[in-house]
């Protein structure tokens, strides 16, 4: 839990980006924030990846440092990443194979379609 409101505010931001290669579901969504910590300007961030060889570490730290850039200029921030526990990474898979609600038609009002 975040202990200050500048982390809470990061750890927001953070649950709502966007996986790079699940693009319908968030990192949030996901379970991958694990913990988010902050002294001084210096942050801490460890993200959940459900296999450690994930080909997108590389962009995940280019996201968070790009999230927290944007909550506060002058954060430097450290990513690490953890191995997600079986049960989480069960619950990331259901997440990341759930159904997905159908895309909006260009040019359709949205009147019915979800967004």
């Amino acid at each position: 839990m975040p202990t200050n409101p500048l982390e809470s505010q990061l750890l927001e931001a953070l649950r709502q980006l966007k996986h790079p290669e699940i693009e319908s579901r968030t990192l949030g969504a996901l379970g991958m924030i694990q913990a988010v910590r902050i002294e001084g300007n210096q942050a801490s961030v460890t993200v959940a990846l459900p296999l450690m060889q994930a080909t997108v570490r590389g962009t995940l730290v280019d996201l968070v440092r790009q999230a927290a850039r944007e909550v506060d200029p002058a954060l430097d921030v450290a990513v690490e990443f953890a191995k997600m526990t079986p049960e989480a990474r069960a619950a990331f898979m259901a997440v990341a194979r759930a159904k997905r609600p159908p895309r909006r038609p260009s040019g359709a009002s949205g009147a019915s379609w979800p967004s």
